[in-house]
């Protein structure tokens, strides 16, 4: 990750083309002749150009998406207006071509490459919208009365002490609802919904949550996005949760954001790349690197640019410490008293895994997907390996919910643990063989001990 260049002024630019000559003749150039590294020439295309809204108006000269006509610039929907929003209802118009003669962005840039960004349109869109008519007493024909608000609240607070250690974010209550960011809406989304939206939505509004909750699972599993009739599903509840959108809601809340859901299918299937890796997830990290350089009003860009040279200069032989992207080693630590080279807890370098923790517990061992307990770690011959005992040789795996579908498609399941699940033979796998985790979420936070749980992949 680096910045090409950096801009500032007091205000938005006025002049498009001045605004991006620049980086458009040195594009060409670099497509053209390539740039020469250590005696190798190499030429540069553009992948994708991922904008949130307002700089995808500007760089590409398209309407704004609040616009009743051109407000979508994938299809030719027309908008209505009600309530003082526009909103789009439309789920049949037909793809639209970009103009390419209006902005200097096109000389370099395929009109068909610019996707739409998961965390402007799913987490801090849809997401949040949702979250924003069930919760603000401002939409009171919508939101939720005030027990359930508790309720809701705490199942939130409660079930972000479970989540698993790859969640830097976890949940918070609905206390601090207007902090939340882009990476708890998407845990909402993805894993926590369907445990604390049950018993708190109505039947119709869980349903209808389900139903992008399973796209959503779909379209971030990089082995379903290859198949073409998972992908066909995908698409289809989609629209369904649109059509339906205005029903659960109303017509006027179909803002852009919940039009757009009925293209995401359009690029995931072009790229064959999950909704994270099309997303501005790590751009905005990286705007987290940088923010801390400017210190002062006067010259924000140079300030950014000296520090960042030193950076190159000064840790040019330490990559790790300002690198995401570098592998990390496996290891495997929290020695057990009395028991030779036995571990309780091991980091892969892509998951976290504790053998006394349930939340960091659960593990795909194969193509299969069978879910292992895990009891602990250990070395044989200087391989590592993981022991435990199958989920299925204990206990049932039932659906966690049957509506639009099975639960299982989505690799979510509902299981009922207990202490004796550890006892009997346990097996020993190379721990080369995980092949994913699971998170664990009780069913229910409160009125005593819970037995049963919910299990759902992780798929970042």
């Amino acid at each position: 990750m680096f910045p090409i260049a950096l801009y500032y002024g007091n205000g938005k630019p006025k002049y498009r083309d001045a605004f991006l000559i620049d980086f458009v003749e040195e594009m060409l150039a670099i497509q053209e002749h390539g740039v020469e590294i250590d005696g190798k020439v190499y030429r540069i295309y553009i992948w994708a150009a991922i904008f949130d809204s307002p700089a995808r108006a500007f760089v590409l000269n398209v309407e704004e998406c609040n616009k009743k006509e051109g407000g979508c610039y994938i299809c030719d929907v027309e908008g209505d207006s009600g309530r003082h929003r526009v909103f789009f209802l439309d789920v049949n118009a037909k793809l639209r071509n970009l103009d390419t003669s209006k902005s200097i962005i096109f000389r370099i840039l395929d009109p068909r490459n610019i996707p739409l960004d998961e965390l402007h349109v799913l987490a801090l869109g849809v997401m949040k919208k949702c979250m924003m008519l069930k919760t603000d007493t401002n939409y009171s024909e919508f939101c939720l009365i005030a027990e359930k608000r508790r309720l809701l609240s705490e199942n939130f607070e409660l079930a972000g002490a479970y989540f698993s250690k790859e969640f830097n974010v976890p949940l918070r209550s609905l206390a601090d609802k207007r902090y939340f960011t882009a990476k708890e809406f998407r845990g909402i989304g993805l894993y926590a919904g369907p445990v604390v939206f049950k018993d708190v939505f109505t039947k119709a509004e869980y349903n209808h949550f389900i139903t992008l909750h399973i796209a959503y699972r779909i379209l971030s599993d990089e082995k379903a996005i290859m198949y073409d009739d998972m992908l066909d599903y995908a698409d289809q509840l989609l629209r369904d949760y649109v059509i339906d959108f205005s029903k659960v809601y109303a017509p006027c809340f179909v803002s852009f954001n919940i039009h757009a859901l009925i293209h995401l299918v359009l690029y995931v299937r072009r790229y064959r790349k999950t909704l994270i890796q099309l997303s501005a997830f790590v751009f905005e990290k990286y705007n987290g690197i940088i923010k801390p350089f400017v210190k002062l009003t006067n010259d924000p860009p140079v300030q950014v640019g000296r520090r960042m040279h030193e950076l190159t200069v000064v840790y040019s032989n330490k990559p790790k410490r300002y690198a995401d992207e570098q592998p990390k080693e496996m290891r495997l630590f929290g020695k057990i008293a009395g028991k030779n080279l036995v571990f309780s807890k091991c980091d892969t370098g892509k998951y976290f895994f504790d053998g006394q923790q349930l939340k960091n517990r659960f593990c795909e061992i194969g193509d299969e997907g069978k879910i292992l307990i895990i009891n602990s770690f250990m070395y044989h011959n200087s391989v590592p390996y993981v022991r435990g005992v199958f989920l299925v040789n204990h206990t049932q795996l039932q659906d966690l919910y049957s509506v639009p579908c099975s639960s299982p498609l989505v690799h979510e399941y509902k299981v009922k643990l207990n202490e004796t699940m550890l006892e009997g033979e346990l097996e020993e796998y190379p721990l080369s063989s995980i092949s994913g985790k699971y998170m664990c979420l009780p069913m229910k936070f409160r009125d005593g001990p819970c037995d049963e749980y919910a299990l759902s992949k992780l798929l970042h």
